[in-house]
């Protein structure tokens, strides 16, 4: 498998950007090589996609219970970091990244 997210089931109520797009960052750059060879350890490749993003019409209390799942698989990951500062470099506007959810990188960049 070639990335940590596996693009997210497709069917009427869910429009979420696909896995492969989110990778790309947010200000457009494709991988390169080495430099994302991180991803092929991350805890998340197991999982897919709707765990660590956001879905249309998603409820709070069913987000605040997602991300308190995604972050838990998150937390022992052996490359926390690198996916921590991927989403931080390259401004990652969706999704828990490296144990951090959108509004975490938001309050940091403060």
């Amino acid at each position: 498998m070639d990335t940590c997210r596996k693009t997210p089931p497709r069917n009427e109520s869910h429009t979420a950007v696909p896995a492969d797009l989110r990778w790309r960052s947010a200000v457009g750059r494709q991988p390169d090589g080495n430099r994302w060879d991180w991803r092929h350890h991350g805890a998340c490749r197991w999982f897919g996609a709707s765990l660590f993003f956001d879905a249309d019409g998603e409820t709070h209390g069913e987000r605040i219970r997602r991300e308190r799942t995604a972050k838990s698989i998150c937390l022992p990951c052996p490359v926390l970091t690198e996916c921590r500062d991927h989403a931080v470099q390259y401004g990652e506007l969706h999704g828990v990244w490296g144990g951090s959810t959108p509004r975490d990188r938001a309050v940091a960049r403060r």
